[in-house]
């Protein structure tokens, strides 16, 4: 992000970017909420994690490669390490494991256990790593959080689907790899569509590895309405969604922009209620409520913000 002279002179105010940052991270929680119930319809057919992985990046990677190298931007971040780490945190393993928890867990959970979960591994690094302090706002807001996440793990199973603490440890998991996603790139600098290319291009070859040792599957039973759903949800959230999620953390910082995600929950359970017919119970409610306003309470104005350090050969972004 510019500097407070640069943004003058450029006529681009801090309130400015605010309002863009959030504009950007509005559109996240859509495209969240969107992808949250459209990969959880995807595992529910024919399709296997990989397939739809198959399909996201070869769509995603179509589209962002081309543009990325017409542009004369690097296939690599800072360095292979970096990159390396912004591919398993927002890549091809992430959607592995956040997919494979979709099949033993409902939409609201996926939303509210995952995203919720973000902001907090996002400050216990911050915390570890950088050797920041948690505030009393954040302290409170991840009370709350983890008390919501308390009640789908050990009270809410009224959905009836076996094995949910399996789903739930697989998104707990997936949000720890995102929290890394996040770090890494606003300590790199990178920007959004040049971190999109990234993690998209090096998906893709990644599935192709492992696509041509598990096999394809059996094309008679596959549902080609199915397939084209998954490509046009899937690109939605490759895509926009990454490039949105870069400008709203470019602009606001990590920690700021993690807010907006805590509207995620209550947005993937009304579209997961409207087309899935999942029903939340009074639990489901009540962990989504304590998960937003704890989001919410740990990210708010005057909550410690996360001093991030360039790594070799990057940039540092103010917050």
């Amino acid at each position: 992000m510019q500097s407070a002279s640069a943004n003058k002179a450029g006529g681009s105010s801090p309130l400015r970017e605010v309002a863009i940052g959030t504009a950007w991270g509005l559109l996240v929680v859509l495209i969240w909420a969107v992808w949250v119930v459209s990969t959880r319809v995807g595992v529910k057919t024919s399709l296997r994690p990989i397939d739809i992985m198959l399909v996201r990046y070869l769509c995603a990677s179509a589209v962002l490669v081309p543009l990325c190298l017409r542009r004369g931007m690097p296939p690599i971040a800072a360095n292979w390490r970096a990159t390396a780490l912004l591919v398993a945190g927002a890549g091809a393993p992430f959607l592995f494991v956040s997919a494979t928890g979709m099949k033993y867990a409902p939409a609201s959970h996926i939303a509210s256990v995952m995203i919720g979960s973000m902001p907090f591994f996002v400050a216990v690094l911050a915390v570890l790593v950088m050797r920041e302090r948690l505030r009393r706002p954040q302290v409170i807001g991840f009370a709350l959080l983890l008390a919501g996440l308390a009640i789908f793990g050990f009270f809410d199973s009224s959905d009836g689907i076996q094995g949910e603490w399996r789903g739930h440890a697989l998104f707990l998991l997936a949000a720890l790899m995102w929290a890394v996603y996040t770090i890494v790139l606003r300590r790199q600098g990178l920007g959004a569509l040049h971190a999109a290319g990234v993690v998209n291009g090096w998906s893709l070859v990644l599935v192709l590895i492992v696509y041509a040792g598990v096999g394809h599957p059996d094309f008679a039973t596959v549902q080609w309405r199915d397939v084209g759903y998954q490509a046009i949800a899937q690109t939605l959230s490759a895509v926009v969604g990454l490039y949105a999620y870069g400008e709203s953390v470019r602009r606001l910082g990590a920690s700021r922009a993690s807010v907006l995600g805590a509207l995620t929950p209550a947005a993937a359970t009304m579209l997961a209620f409207i087309f899935l017919g999942e029903r939340p119970s009074a639990l489901t409610i009540a962990a989504i409520v304590l998960v937003t306003v704890g989001v919410m309470c740990a990210s708010r104005k005057g909550a410690a913000q996360p001093k991030l350090q360039p790594m070799p050969g990057g940039n540092a972004l103010s917050a």
